[in-house]
């Protein structure tokens, strides 16, 4: 029998030839899969390299700091919010991390000023001020729910001396893959909620 029958008798069979949908089609669908966001304003941890080049934020956040520190601190002419962007370890030039909230959460003196980051939102719609159920609508349940107090994540940015400062949320609602899954997957989003209200997200796709 000629491959030409062979095809002509699959295609028979199947009717049509199987199309592959993309992984992160298929993501919401599988418990095992991160479900979170992966971009917040113009940050994103989408794309086959899970990083967000900081030359590309110049123009939105002004100038990037020459200092290789690991973490850089942005806030609001007001002092209240801050973002946080982190270098990513494999490549100083991109960052892998992003941290937005609504408190002064960075104490360094190279802090710089910027404007409108703090209302930056999700591909969902999803930003500081959300409810948490707008989280959970969005995303689904969470991999993990945390009784928070004042834990932040630190990158440096905080220290012992300032502690005290960082204000106590409810919950964390945290999302990232099934360690336990066949496939590596790095991402990882945190949402800090206080009086039912997104206080800090954190979004990461870093080791």
């Amino acid at each position: 029998m000629t491959s030409r029958a062979i095809a002509a008798i699959v295609l028979l069979i199947v009717g049509f030839p199987i199309q592959h949908r993309a992984p992160t089609a298929l993501a919401r669908f599988r418990p095992d899969c991160y479900r979170g966001p992966t971009s917040l304003g113009p940050f994103t941890i989408s794309g086959p390299r899970g990083r967000t080049s900081l030359s590309s934020l110049r123009d939105i956040l002004g100038p990037m700091p020459a200092s290789h520190t690991r973490a850089l601190c942005f806030a609001r002419a007001s002092g209240r919010s801050t973002l946080i962007l982190v270098r990513a370890t494999d490549d100083a030039n991109f960052a892998r991390t992003i941290i937005i909230s609504d408190f002064r959460s960075c104490f360094e003196d190279r802090t710089r000023t910027a404007a409108n980051f703090d209302s930056w939102k999700t591909p969902e719609g999803i930003g500081l001020g959300s409810s948490g159920k707008a989280v959970r609508a969005a995303y689904g349940p969470p991999s993990e729910v945390e009784t928070a107090g004042a834990y932040f994540p630190d990158f440096g940015t905080i220290g012992k001396a300032h502690s005290a400062q960082i204000p106590a949320v409810d919950q964390l609602l945290e999302y990232r893959s099934d360690p336990n899954s066949n496939e590596v997957d790095l991402s990882e989003c945190t949402f800090g909620i206080k009086n039912g209200k997104v206080a800090w997200i954190l979004i990461s796709d870093d080791e």
